[in-house]
């Protein structure tokens, strides 16, 4: 990714947990092959009869990841089959009830608080706590990319001339495309002489020379940019829980409430789906005002 050697082996183990299982469901309840089913046999009786299976499994108590990972991945696959083969999704309908609902609430912070942020006077920061700062911002400049990402980020992603970024998220296979600002180049700008090999930030080393070690510097440097950003916080006097991971929430939020740009554009921006945008942002920063509106509108 992004010119980058990244080991899936977490990812693989799951899936082919998964794949396990629905062989085994497809043999034992139709006696047949999973690799020879065409998408003309996933009718509701068959997600019907795969949610039962599921769940007598479960019962059974053999099963454990599997019971949690399958219903998901029928969740997951929904979208490009319907995008990539053009599949009729209202047979996925009769397995909605057994999906439990989680509500998620984006990790965002006030706009309030993030212009009070990006025009703090730095002298009352240490080194450290202006570089961890410098991380926040540059992860909200640049479409609200994830921490991982940003640590992963390359200058070959970015087209200088055309203000675009282009990459590949880490964790999940879709690009994305923000614009790259001037204060985005600024801070990347700031720290020109410190990062490693093509990076764009200064985070990896020469002595990250492993996928582990690029791992484990993230997880640790998270950390150290979640307590600066706490300390910061407190500092401007707020009340707000913030981490480095708010950018990208952040990001979204001002997207969708204050620009009121479309779905398709922040979901090119930030890497996401349509889906995910108006699942957990759209969603949850409009509700309100909604109801507030309607019972306003229809009061007696």
């Amino acid at each position: 990714k992004n010119g980058h050697e990244v080991p899936c082996e977490s990812y693989a183990q799951a899936n082919e947990r998964i794949l396990d299982f629905l062989t085994r469901f497809v043999r034992e309840k139709y006696g047949r092959s999973f690799s020879n089913l065409q998408f003309t046999d996933i009718t509701e009786q068959f997600l019907k009869d795969y949610v039962f299976f599921i769940e007598s499994e479960g019962a059974k108590g053999i099963l454990a990841a599997v019971s949690e990972q399958a219903p998901l991945a029928v969740l997951d696959i929904q979208e490009s089959l319907e995008k990539e083969w053009g599949a009729d999704l209202d047979v996925f309908i009769c397995t909605n009830e057994k999906f439990r609902e989680v509500e998620t609430t984006p990790s965002t912070i006030s706009m309030g608080l993030l212009r009070v942020i990006k025009a703090m006077d730095r002298s009352r920061l240490s080194k450290t706590k202006s570089y961890c700062l410098d991380l926040f911002l540059f992860c909200f400049y640049c479409g609200g990319i994830a921490p991982i990402d940003a640590a992963y980020l390359t200058w070959a992603c970015i087209d200088i001339k055309k203000r675009k970024i282009t990459y590949e998220r880490i964790k999940t296979p879709q690009k994305a495309k923000p614009p790259f600002v001037p204060r985005a180049e600024a801070i990347a700008n700031k720290y020109r002489n410190e990062y490693y090999a093509d990076f764009v930030l200064p985070i990896f080393s020469a002595r990250h020379d492993t996928h582990i070690r690029k791992t484990n510097r993230i997880h640790h440097l998270c950390g150290e940019v979640n307590k600066a950003l706490h300390r910061i916080v407190n500092l401007l006097g707020y009340n707000e829980e913030i981490t480095w991971y708010s950018a990208r929430s952040t990001y979204i939020t001002m997207m969708v409430v204050d620009k009121k740009y479309p779905p398709g554009v922040i979901a090119e921006h930030s890497g996401n789906s349509v889906i995910t945008i108006y699942k957990f942002y759209w969603k949850n920063q409009n509700e309100s005002d909604i109801i507030a509106e309607l019972c306003e509108e229809f009061r007696d």
